[in-house]
């Protein structure tokens, strides 16, 4: 399985449980991509109000293709596979660089 790798970046809810958090890539282009769900979703590790949110996060993915721009491999993401992940705007489809990527056999 693939993921796109991001950063963690804030606590939006541990009211009840799970605990919602945020989380973001840069994505091939500059831009930044956000992600709301279940810590779960992203990371092992057990998060709330008072965690650090210096914490690495996955997001599962499939892709969908490979090419090459200016002597950069840019790979065409899916977040809706495995996952069903989207981002705020909705999207799941993102263009990424390839050391963004990880090949994983379970949520690291």
């Amino acid at each position: 399985m693939f993921g796109i790798k991001t950063q963690i970046t804030k606590c939006i809810d541990d009211e009840g449980y799970p605990t919602f958090v945020e989380c973001q890539f840069v994505d091939a282009h500059g831009c930044t991509q956000t992600f709301n769900d279940k810590d779960a979703i992203f990371t092992k590790e057990f998060l709330d109000r008072n965690s650090d949110y210096s914490v690495a996060g996955i997001i599962g993915c499939e892709i969908i293709e490979r090419k090459i721009i200016d002597g950069r491999e840019i790979i065409k993401i899916d977040t809706d596979l495995p996952w069903h992940i989207e981002s705020t705007k909705g999207e799941t489809l993102f263009e990424v660089l390839q050391e963004q990527l990880i090949e994983f056999d379970h949520l690291v």
